[in-house]
Formats: structure tokens, sequence, C-alpha cells
């Protein structure tokens, strides 16, 4: 899968997510205006049992992250991407290189002016 093609299906995850979460949002009030509706529940129990279905939908939702997001560690584990970190430390192992380099080039420029 190119580079393009994971960024695109990591962008239209974390927007189902995004979205999954005012539509759960939704349907939690959609239900519990029906229990209302039919009697099951009184109108001043609406706001309290309200949030205990959303704190409950709501933990669901975060065990589906996190599942999710293991899953995607371990995805992009098995393909070899590179993380952050390991970039940041390459990034800082070339800047030391260049540095390197560019000591042992002047120290050679110096050397060839004295001869």
């Amino acid at each position: 899968m190119g580079q393009k093609k994971i960024s695109e299906f990591f962008e239209k995850l974390l927007l189902a997510g995004m979205g999954a979460k005012k539509v759960s949002e939704e349907k939690i009030k959609e239900i519990v205006d029906e229990l209302v509706k039919k009697g099951e529940i009184l109108k001043e129990e609406r706001q309290s049992y309200f949030d205990k279905l959303y704190t409950k939908a709501e933990s669901i939702r975060k065990e589906f992250d996190d599942r999710i997001s293991e899953l995607i560690r371990d995805l992009l584990e098995k393909m070899e991407v590179p993380t952050k970190n390991d970039v940041e430390i390459l990034k800082r192992r070339i800047e030391e290189l260049e540095k390197k380099v560019a000591e042992q080039a002047e120290s050679n420029a110096s050397k060839e002016t004295q001869n």
C-alpha cells in the first residue's frame, strides 16, 4: 500500500471515529426520548439516563479506539514504518555526521594551505 493510500486510510478512519461519536450522541438522545414517550422512564430522569448511557457508550468507544490504535501500531510495526522517534534519531545522526564531514573538510583545507 502506497504512503498516500495509507495516510488516506488513517484520515478516513479518524473521521469515521469522530462521526461515530456524534452519531452515538444523537442516537442515545433518540433512544432516551423514545423511552420517555413510551413511559419507560420519567421526563425528570431523561438527563441522568442519557448521561448513564452516554458514559457507557464513551467507555465502549474508548475501548474500541484503544484497540484500533493497538492494531494500527502493530500493522505499522509489521510494515516496518519508522516512528517519529526513529526519524528524530536519524535526523540527529545525520546532523552529527554532517558536522564531522564539515570539520574534516576544514581540517583538510587547512592542511592543503599549509603545504
